[in-house]
């Protein structure tokens, strides 16, 4: 609260943990930084891309609509890139929907409640299928998320406090 500034609490599966702060300047989204150089970058909460992670997203697209424009279930693609171990781009094309949960709800970040609305994402491909939940608030920002970032990782644990 007395830094006055956006900070994101990142958690792996491992428990691993650390807090982000937004990297100033434009770019291809919302990039935040944490104390030990590595990023996250999200577009509309969802991760765009990761340096300094392991097994880094090296970039993802995804035609999901905004927030506020998913009324029912919506279905859509969504493209994630790696960087194998043959240094060459490998990339997971999945197709996806997502739904808002049947009711809102108010979530705790830091001692800090947020009403929101939940939304399940639900993405298959020929190998994999993925299930992430984002919480949005009244502003659409995603407050807290569980998603997938890669089978290294797994699911990361993502959460926004700063009011």
């Amino acid at each position: 609260d007395d830094a006055k500034i956006p900070v994101l609490f990142v958690e792996l599966e491992n428990d691993q943990n650390g807090t982000l702060t937004l990297y100033p300047g434009a770019g291809i989204g919302e990039t935040w930084l944490g104390a030990d150089g590595a990023t996250i970058t999200l577009e509309k909460g969802i991760i765009k891309a990761t340096r300094g992670m392991r097994n880094d997203v090296m970039g993802s697209a995804s035609s999901i609509p905004s927030w506020s424009r998913i009324k029912n279930e919506v279905e859509y693609t969504r493209q994630i890139s790696y960087l194998g171990g043959d240094n060459q781009i490998q990339s997971n094309i999945f197709s996806c929907t997502v739904k808002a949960a049947n009711k809102r709800s108010t979530i705790i970040i830091f001692d800090v409640p947020f009403e929101t609305q939940e939304f399940i994402e639900t993405c298959t491909n020929n190998t994999e299928k993925l299930k992430n939940s984002y919480f949005i608030d009244q502003k659409n920002i995603v407050r807290k998320s569980v998603q997938y970032h890669g089978p290294e990782l797994g699911y990361l644990t993502i959460e926004r406090i700063d009011r």
